[in-house]
Parts: C-alpha cells; sequence; structure tokens
C-alpha cells in the first residue's frame, strides 16, 4: 500500500506531496504511513522478544503494554477513512481529475 500509493505521490525523499493530492487524502496516508510504522516497531520489538526469551523471562504483555499509547495513531485515522474513502471513490469516478486517474492507474497494476 504504501510503496503503490504513498510513495509515488510524495516528492522524493520527503514527506511533502506532489501538487494535486487532495489535502484530507494527504492526511490520511500520512496517519496510514505512521501506523505501518508502528506495526513495524511493534513487529521488530516482538522478534527481539523472540531472541532474549530464552535467556530472561519477560512476557510478551511487558513488549505490548509500551505500544498501547501508539495505539493512539488510528484515531485520527479510523475518525477520517470513511469520509476520504468517499471523496476518493468520487474523485476517481470524475474522470477529470489527476489524482483519480492515478488511482485507477494504482489499482490496475
Amino acid at each position: 500500500m504504501v510503496q503503490l500509493f504513498i510513495l509515488p505521490l510524495r516528492v522524493r525523499d520527503t514527506r511533502l506531496w506532489v501538487s494535486g493530492v487532495p489535502g484530507d487524502v494527504a492526511k490520511l496516508f500520512d496517519w496510514l504511513e505512521d501506523i505501518v510504522q508502528v506495526h513495524a516497531q511493534l513487529f521488530a520489538a516482538l522478534g527481539a522478544w523472540q531472541v532474549v526469551a530464552h535467556l530472561r523471562l519477560q512476557t510478551i504483555s511487558e513488549v505490548l503494554r509500551a505500544f498501547i499509547p501508539r495505539l493512539e495513531t488510528y484515531q485520527p485515522y479510523l475518525v477520517k477513512l470513511e469520509f476520504v474513502a468517499t471523496l476518493i471513490d468520487s474523485l476517481v469516478h470524475d474522470g477529470k481529475n489527476d489524482f483519480g486517474d492515478f488511482v485507477k492507474l494504482q489499482e490496475a497494476s
């Protein structure tokens, strides 16, 4: 998802968006990218837990507890998801919108 829809719409090596990306879509994609990062960090932490689990007593709850505050990352994403999904759908069906055309092309690949 990030490789297919987010990175091609960013100015290379920045977190800036190319022109034509609607502001609400940009925010939703920012939040989605943040969620992906939280999951990657959690995955890495759980992998580290597996490595050291045999050396000392450490429960999975200790690893997960550190990530509870980071789950707030989902809040703005979930609040705006339905609205932005409807917006994207309308832009795709508009036929005269560059962003909508981009989405159609990426969905076809």
